[in-house]
C-alpha cells in the first residue's frame, strides 16, 4: 500500500498509520551522534536557538541504527509567525534609510526574499539599483527590523500550533528542524525569538534571503551546511519544506525538497496542491499531523524508503 499524499481538511493523513522503520541508514559521524545520544559530550548553542543536549528528544545508542536523519526546513513569515504588518513596515523603514525617501507604491512580498523585495521596490520607484545599494541592503533591513521588534511583540503572535509543533518535532527521532525564509538571518532570528520560536532551530545550518534572492537555491544551501555541521547526507529522501505560499512549493519542488504546504497564509489548499506540494495542512494546530507527515518521507518507496507495511518483513 502507498503512503497517501493527501491530507483531510481536518489534517489528518489519510491512511498513515502507526510505525517504525528500522532499515539502517548511511553511516553518520560527528554532531548528529552527539545530539541525538551517541557518546561525547553535550553540546549547547544559545546564540543560535540550536537544541543540541539530550533533551526530550533524546534517542540513545540505536538513533542512527534506526532512522534516517531528516531536515526539516521552516518559513517563517505566515507559517510560523503572524507580523501583523510589522514586515511591510520593515521594508519601508528600510527603503528610507537607503533612499532617503517614503515609500509610495505598494509593497510585494507573499514568499519572495528580502533582497528580492528591495530591488523590486527600488526599480517601482524609477531607481536604478546600484551596488552601493545591495551593498546596503542588509544593514538597512536588520536596523529597521530591530527598532521594530517590540511592535512585532505587541501586533503579531505565533501561529496556532506553532509552540507544539516546533517542540513535537524537537522530540521526533532524527529531526533537524532550521528556517529557510526569504528573511535575512538577523531578521529571521529577531521574528522568531520575539515569541519564544527560535530555541527550537538550528540557525546556523538554515537558508535565508541574504545567501540568495532566488528561493530555490536555499534548500541546497541548507542541505550543505547541514551535511557539514552533522556530518550526514540530506537529499530528496531526507529534506523537508514546509512553507505557506505557491512560491514556497515551488522552491522545494525546484530545489528538491520533498514539500509539506501549510494553508495558513494566503494560497488555499487548492491552490497550494495545484502546485505540487506533497501533503497540505490547513494549520499547524494538529501537531501529531505535521508530524506523520514530516516523517512519512521514510516510508515513501518513491523517494528510497519502504512502504509502512513492509515493516514486518524489515524486523
Amino acid at each position: 500500500m502507498s503512503v497517501p499524499t493527501r491530507v483531510t481538511a481536518s489534517g489528518h493523513l489519510t491512511s498513515l498509520r502507526a510505525g517504525r522503520l528500522e532499515h539502517t541508514p548511511p553511516a553518520s559521524a560527528g554532531l548528529f551522534e552527539e545530539r541525538y545520544g551517541l557518546p561525547s559530550h553535550t553540546l549547547t548553542d544559545e546564540d543560535h536557538g540550536g537544541d543540541f543536549g539530550r533533551g526530550k528528544g533524546y534517542m540513545g545508542q540505536n538513533a542512527m541504527a534506526t532512522f534516517r536523519p531528516l531536515l526539516a526546513l521552516w518559513d517563517v513569515d505566515h507559517t510560523l509567525i503572524e507580523n501583523s504588518g510589522i514586515s511591510k513596515d520593515t521594508y519601508a523603514q528600510a527603503f528610507e534609510r537607503l533612499t532617503g525617501r517614503s515609500v509610495d507604491h505598494e509593497i510585494h512580498t507573499e514568499g519572495r526574499t528580502d533582497p528580492e523585495i528591495m530591488l523590486n521596490m527600488l526599480t517601482a520607484h524609477g531607481i536604478e539599483p546600484t551596488t552601493e545599494h545591495v551593498a546596503r541592503i542588509p544593514e538597512a533591513l536588520e536596523s529597521s527590523m530591530s527598532a521594530n521588534a517590540s511592535r512585532l511583540r505587541e501586533r503579531g503572535y505565533a501561529l496556532p500550533g506553532a509552540h507544539t509543533t516546533l517542540e513535537a518535532l524537537r522530540d521526533a527521532p532524527g529531526v533537524i528542524q532550521a528556517p529557510l525564509t526569504g528573511n535575512i538571518r538577523p531578521n529571521a532570528f529577531t521574528k522568531l525569538s520575539v515569541f519564544g520560536l527560535h530555541a527550537y532551530l538550528d540557525f546556523e545550518v538554515g537558508a535565508y534571503g541574504s545567501d540568495d534572492h532566488v528561493r530555490a537555491n536555499l534548500v541546497g544551501i541548507a542541505r550543505r551546511r547541514a551535511a557539514t555541521k552533522y556530518n550526514a547526507t540530506f537529499d530528496t529522501r531526507s529534506t523537508i519544506l514546509l512553507g505557506d505560499t505557491w512560491r514556497d512549493v515551488r522552491a522545494g519542488r525546484d530545489g528538491g525538497a520533498f514539500v509539506v504546504a501549510v494553508a495558513s497564509g494566503s494560497d488555499s489548499i487548492d491552490r497550494l496542491q495545484a502546485e505540487g506540494a506533497d501533503i497540505v495542512l490547513p494549520d499547524l494546530r494538529d501537531a501529531q499531523s505535521v508530524v506523520e507527515a514530516v516523517t512519512s518521507v521514510r516510508h515513501r518507496p518513491e523517494l528510497g524508503g519502504c512502504p509502512i507495511d513492509s515493516i514486518a518483513a524489515i524486523r
